[in-house]
């Protein structure tokens, strides 16, 4: 079920979390985090899940909170555009990257955005940084507030587990720099993911999932080290024993970003397709 009326949980001085319940089953993430900075009328990071209960209640949820001043995406996939709709029709600016334009069109929300205004948006408790951080989308971007030593980390980097990259937006590469870029910025306090619960020390995970996500490339050369395979074959030589099945065609679009990136980089051969359509790899 979802939740119809989700509270303001503060997190720091000046910010506050929203939690919203996935209202369908099947979902990845059965929760997803909105983040608002500032008291009545702040800047809302991310507006959850679309509710069955449709956007009336929405905007009404809003009218009890305070109407933000204006929302930012980190990016634009549904479990975090769905309230973008009902905020949008209540006259608030809602600002994306430039590069998230097909992401968000994707979700049929193209014209309802604007381009984030630049390298920092203000707010009451002080700046918010903007950090463009692609590889799970193009237009991905985490938010920095330093006066609460915080990093709004998106989908970029989980308090637990790892965020899946595939097609048709995901790049491997983009997403290990992203990655990279975070892992060597000044130490924060608290990391406010997307999903999931608070933590600490952003820097320190984002090094923990670069590292998890090279021992995976290891995983994947592996996987092709006896012969040609089908994204379908290395993602179950990698996953299966640890993933629950539902969750498989998850890992294969992650393993076909490996693949693919490895193929960019000449470390791996496009071998063509299967008679099922699975794209074959092979070694050089």
């Amino acid at each position: 079920m979802e939740t119809a009326n989700p509270a303001l949980e503060p997190v720091c001085r000046g910010v506050s979390r929203l939690t919203f319940t996935a209202p369908y089953a099947g979902a990845l993430e059965g929760d997803v985090n909105a983040y608002l900075v500032g008291d009545r009328e702040g800047v809302l990071i991310d507006t959850g899940y679309p509710w069955a209960a449709g956007d009336v209640e929405r905007r009404a949820l809003w009218e009890r909170l305070g109407r933000p001043r204006a929302v930012l995406l980190t990016h634009g996939h549904p479990d975090h555009v769905g309230g973008v709709a009902a905020l949008a029709a209540l006259g608030v600016p809602i600002y994306a990257h430039a590069a998230e334009a097909p992401v968000l069109a994707a979700a049929g929300l193209a014209g309802s955005w604007r381009e984030l205004p630049g390298a920092a948006v203000d707010t009451a408790h002080g700046a918010l940084a903007v950090l463009h951080t692609p590889g799970h989308t193009p237009g991905h971007c985490c938010f920095e507030l330093a006066a609460c030593g915080i990093l709004f980390s998106g989908d970029l980097v989980l308090a637990r587990g790892t965020t899946w990259i595939g097609p048709p937006f995901g790049d491997m590469r983009a997403y290990l720099d992203s990655l990279r870029q975070i892992a060597a910025r000044p130490a924060l306090a608290i990391l406010a993911s997307a999903h999931g619960p608070l933590d600490a020390a952003p820097e320190r995970r984002a090094t923990a999932v670069l590292e998890h996500r090279l021992q995976r490339e290891q995983q994947v050369l592996a996987a092709l080290a006896s012969g040609p395979a089908t994204a379908t074959a290395v993602a179950t030589a990698i996953y299966a024993a640890e993933v629950p099945q539902a969750l498989m065609p998850f890992a294969r679009m992650t393993a076909l970003a490996h693949l693919d990136m490895l193929v960019s980089e000449g470390r791996a051969l496009s071998a063509g397709e299967a008679p099922d359509g699975d794209p074959v790899f092979l070694l050089p």
